[in-house]
């Protein structure tokens, strides 16, 4: 519904952020956002082992290690700003499995919601406990989970970078 409600605000792209406490927590977000395209950014070791096809055609993109790196990584995103294509970026700059609160964010992701002028929106992954059938399969001690998804932030790109960068992340780790 609340996707619905903001449609022309996503026409020229948008950002999504989430907290980072699954290994697959990305497919939340993308089926919350009716499987719409999206590309991340994912650091090169996760991109390897068993299931790296999967992080690349999930829309992975490996963030660079080294200046030149970092460039190619730049335009690559400018690049999908060009197309409109959505972003999805987890702020806690890493994963800890099944933590509870919100841990603080960093600033990266809003810097690049604020270069491109697209809006942030937040969601954010509870837990509950298993109950009916969901008892009888997976570990017990796994919670389900469910995944909300706030109000749209939108950048202003009028106030300076460093003032709006920190209202969209407050703003957003609020939510």
């Amino acid at each position: 519904k609340r996707l619905k409600e903001y449609k022309d605000l996503f026409r020229n792209g948008a950002m999504t952020v989430c907290n980072h406490v699954y290994r697959w927590d990305m497919v939340c977000v993308f089926d919350a956002m009716k499987f719409r395209k999206m590309w991340f950014p994912i650091y090169g070791e996760h991109l390897m082992g068993n299931d790296s096809w999967f992080m690349r055609y999930a829309g992975g993109i490996p963030v660079a290690q080294t200046r030149g790196g970092m460039k190619a990584f730049n335009e690559a995103f400018d690049e999908l700003h060009r197309r409109r294509q959505w972003l999805h970026v987890f702020p806690e700059a890493s994963r800890w499995r099944y933590y509870v609160p919100v841990r603080p964010f960093q600033k990266g992701a809003f810097t690049m919601a604020y270069k491109y002028d697209i809006p942030v929106i937040p969601c954010v992954i509870t837990y509950r406990p298993r109950t009916g059938l969901y008892r009888l399969t997976g570990k017990k001690n796994t919670p389900l989970m469910t995944l909300h998804i706030g109000t749209p932030v939108i950048p202003d790109t009028s106030r300076p970078r460093k003032e709006e960068v920190s209202r969209l992340l407050r703003e957003s780790h609020s939510q």
